[in-house]
């Protein structure tokens, strides 16, 4: 085949994954169809039908290596023959490692059986596993099928950490047993993960179905080929990726590996970490790809060999960046980068996501560039965004998801732009072209930003009426309700999701959101009394119960939750901090090491172990904690606010003040600026002292308690003596002795005492 057959056939590389040659067509039950090629995908010049990878590799020895390409066991059918290779009794055994917070009550688990693999749910609902997506060196997803609806199971598997989790994408489908595809969504997950797809009536034929990426899903149906080369033909009649413009190669495996369109502008602009596994999309986004000479610019290929695994070991990705920086250490100022340095380390750090699955993030920059985006920068790749979705909107073959998806990503860029007319237009074609429930709540979230409300609540009620059994709708329609005053139909709201979800506890942290405890808490009990062994609902019952004051009883429903799911990290941490609030610090240690144990990267665990630990007085070990808190989330400020504890104990106040300002800076709080208040005001390095800002943290407390609390008074007042103010020292101070008049306590014998000083000096 020619190379500008191979050009003029390149325009017709499908730029989505939403492939019309999926095979999943009611007239394409006979498998020969090789996805991605023919109507919606590449024409190809010539017909054939597939051969299979078997007959490729008896010519091309050379591609098949040592050990099976990870692309190839993409997509594996599970037969009775097969199972035990991922649902072997070891595998079943598993622990199910998922945040109860996101799971129905009894968890669904996996179980062999003669007639297959199920995963079960209670007694009664069960769907039989049908396939496993994902080669397995970070996890896979098992897919079941319901006729030709694609059903993404909610168990998978993790192989870094050897557990099962929550499917990610997950958290909020009620359906314990996974989520079922919409035709155009099914359709790009199995044309990811197959190279010929078959049906029979009652769903995937697995021996007709060719899994995993095989020769024919990237190069198309091989007989006019092999006829080609058996007849000594001068054109070998394939498709060879190779031979499209550097653009058109990203684009083609962008197919699985995702291209820059198949991103949300505000993911980009924000770093999202889980942006980093999307390879073919971060590499479109890279000024070497963008800026350099279309004939010219980094492709896919030019770093890996498709054709084998990577061996990062012994694998050279710097070649393809020598090539034009030539001269890298003239390119630093780092005098120790050199041409033997790895461009990669630096230029293409990992990023964790997925489970903690650490990917290589293709998006190529000066590590300095990474979140700290200026307006000018944000600015062009706002720009550029938003021709790229207009360039995707003219592919062939969208699907109406795929179409609504883009025009609401081009308004996301028109409004970073400042073109209001523009994004309204945009989210009009995304509303006519039927967008998915979450990009209907994403669109509405933007109307109400737009402080178009009336428009949000419409495009709200018919996300909940187009998927009445998930709750984001439903949250969002109550509180945009609650928010223009129409507290009646914020009650039909309510009244509607309770109805239609019995079963379910987030409408109880709705309410519990808007402070309607009382509500919440009868919502919560409501929900225990027909699923009593619901761990969420005990552990929002117990935050309820916590929020007002009640403690016993908030550490009852959080033990009961953890006797439930003893892995339920969230409410295990609740219950050490409220355990160490009541005197029970030995216990809430149990509690929390417990956690570090199951989660040793939990940043919250180890902020409360260490404030228990401070509390005892232990604080050498509370110090390491705050210490591993922050090294994990340095954006901690209750860590901060422990470790400046620690600080202030051991007599370290610089230090302690220190750390009293980052926290107040991360999360403002009136004990927290009052300490800090007090400790500028009266530190006996009086190099320490400043005057100024205490007075400034004492009257915001001062204002918020709404100066009737004699204990913030009194550090308002050594602020202004510290600040040299005395007249509003002894005028607040007589304001706070009136208030204490006719206590007599030892504790306020003390402050008054304090407080008298002030008057006193007015007497002198």
């Amino acid at each position: 085949m020619s190379a500008w057959l191979y050009q003029s056939t390149a325009a017709l590389v499908c730029v989505m994954l939403a492939l019309t040659s999926c095979g999943t067509g009611e007239d394409e039950e006979d498998g020969d169809s090789v996805v991605g090629f023919g109507e919606g995908g590449v024409v190809l010049p010539y017909s054939a039908t597939p051969v299979g990878s078997s007959r490729c590799l008896e010519c091309h020895t050379e591609v098949s290596g040592a050990e099976p390409h990870h692309m190839a066991q993409t997509g594996s059918a599970v037969t009775r023959e097969s199972q035990l290779r991922w649902f072997s009794d070891q595998a079943l055994a598993r622990p199910i490692d998922q945040a109860a917070d996101l799971l129905v009550a009894d968890r669904p688990r996996y179980r062999r059986t003669d007639r297959g693999v199920f995963l079960e749910h209670g007694d009664s609902s069960a769907v039989e596993v049908q396939a496993v997506f994902g080669s397995g060196v970070h996890g896979f997803t098992p897919i079941g099928t319901d006729g030709r609806v694609v059903r993404e199971l909610s168990v998978s598997y993790l192989a870094h950490r050897d557990v099962w989790i929550l499917t990610p994408g997950q958290e909020n489908n009620p359906d314990a047993l996974g989520r079922a595809l919409v035709p155009e969504d099914g359709e790009r997950c199995l044309g990811c993960h197959m190279t010929q797809i078959a049906w029979r009536d009652d769903g995937l034929d697995p021996e007709q179905s060719v899994f995993g990426v095989q020769c024919e899903r990237c190069h198309g149906p091989g007989s006019a080929h092999v006829e080609a080369v058996e007849s000594g033909l001068e054109e070998n009649l394939v498709f060879s990726p190779g031979s499209l413009s550097p653009k058109e190669q990203v684009e083609f495996c962008g197919q699985c590996h995702r291209k820059s369109s198949d991103l949300d502008p505000r993911e980009i602009l924000a770093e999202k970490p889980a942006n980093a596994r999307h390879a073919g999309a971060g590499l479109m986004l890279s000024a070497c790809f963008r800026k350099s000479p279309s004939e010219a610019t980094i492709t896919c290929t030019d770093c890996h060999n498709p054709h084998r695994n990577i061996a990062p070991q012994t694998d050279s990705f710097d070649d393809a960046c020598i090539r034009c920086h030539v001269a890298p250490d003239a390119e630093h100022e780092d005098l120790s980068i050199t041409s033997s340095a790895s461009c990669v380390d630096c230029h293409m750090g990992r990023r964790a996501s997925l489970g903690d699955i650490e990917f290589t993030n293709h998006w190529i920059r000066n590590s300095g560039q990474e979140r700290r985006l200026s307006d000018a920068r944000r600015h062009e790749y706002m720009s550029h965004m938003d021709s790229v979705y207009r360039d995707a909107l003219r592919a062939p073959a969208l699907g109406p998801r795929a179409r609504a998806d883009l025009y609401m990503r081009s308004a996301q860029a028109d409004l970073a732009l400042g073109n209001m007319g523009a994004a309204l237009a945009d989210y009009e074609q995304a509303l006519a072209s039927g967008p998915r429930y979450e990009a209907s709540i994403a669109i509405a979230e933007d109307f109400i930003r737009m402080g178009m409300s009336g428009d949000a609540i419409k495009i709200l009620e018919d996300a909940v009426a187009s998927e009445p059994r998930l709750s984001a709708g439903y949250h969002k329609l109550v509180r945009q309700y609650a928010h223009s005053g129409d507290f009646t139909m914020v009650e039909r709201v309510v009244e509607r999701w309770s109805e239609t979800m019995p079963e379910s506890w987030h409408l109880g942290v709705t309410l519990m959101s808007m402070g309607r405890l009382d509500q919440a808490e009868e919502e919560f009990e409501r929900v225990l009394q027909l699923v009593p062994s619901s761990a969420p609902a005990h552990h929002h019952l117990g935050n309820v119960r916590a929020l007002q004051g009640r403690l016993s009883g908030a550490i009852a429903h959080y033990r009961r939750a953890v006797e439930i799911d003893p892995d339920y990290v969230e409410v295990r941490i609740e219950l050490g901090q409220s355990l160490g609030r009541t005197g029970s610090e030995r216990e809430a240690i149990d509690h929390l090491r417990r956690v570090l144990e199951h989660s040793p990267d939990s940043g919250p665990a180890h902020t409360e172990l260490g404030l228990v630990q401070a509390r005892l007085g232990e604080h050498g070990d509370a110090s390491d904690h705050f210490h591993r808190a922050l090294a994990i989330d340095s954006t901690l400020a209750k860590a901060h606010w422990g470790l400046g504890t620690v600080h202030e104990s051991t007599g370290n106040m610089r230090d302690a003040v220190e750390r009293y300002r980052k926290a107040l800076v991360l999360s403002p709080n009136p004990v927290l600026a009052g300490r800090l208040a007090w400790i500028l005001a009266t530190a006996d390095d009086v190099g320490l002292r400043d005057g100024a800002e205490a007075v400034r943290l004492a009257s915001q407390v001062a204002d918020l308690t709404g100066y009737s609390d004699p204990v913030v008074l009194n550090t308002l007042v050594a602020a202004y003596a510290e600040a040299g103010e005395g007249s509003k020292a002894r005028e607040t101070a007589r304001r706070a002795l009136r208030l204490i008049a006719r206590d007599e306590t030892p504790v306020v014998a003390k402050l008054r005492a304090s407080l008298e000083t002030h008057i006193g000096e007015e007497q002198q």
